[in-house]
């Protein structure tokens, strides 16, 4: 799982070694909220074979997700693996710390010159 963000995160897997003797149709990615219950939710399906990652959208900002993926050809669908890990969705940044202490350096009646340490 890569590229998280506040309600979306891209999933990436490798293909299984056995297609089961049929061509691989797509992929299935599940997703269970760990802030919500124990049900696994269909969040993506892959556009072909070759696709290996999908965006899983519409998540909760906060929520704490384990994911897996399922192979699918013409005769079912596969097992399902589990992607290591649990993430926690979010933005990759914050907000800045809050500035120094600041100092009046001159002032007037109808001005003052301020200085403060960076976040």
């Amino acid at each position: 799982v890569d590229e998280v963000f506040k309600n979306s995160a891209t999933v990436y897997w490798k293909g299984p070694k056995d297609d089961g003797g049929c061509e691989i149709k797509h992929y299935i990615v599940e997703c269970l909220d760990l802030s919500m219950g124990n049900m696994w939710v269909t969040v993506a399906m892959s556009e072909g074979p070759d696709n290996t990652q999908v965006e899983a959208r519409n998540l909760v900002e906060g929520h704490r997700y384990m994911f897996r993926v399922s192979a699918a050809n013409k005769v079912g669908q596969s097992d399902p693996v589990e992607v290591r890990g649990v993430t926690l969705v979010r933005d990759p940044w914050d907000a800045p710390g809050e500035c120094g202490r600041c100092s009046v350096i001159d002032w007037m009646p109808t001005f003052a010159d301020l200085t403060w340490t960076e976040p």
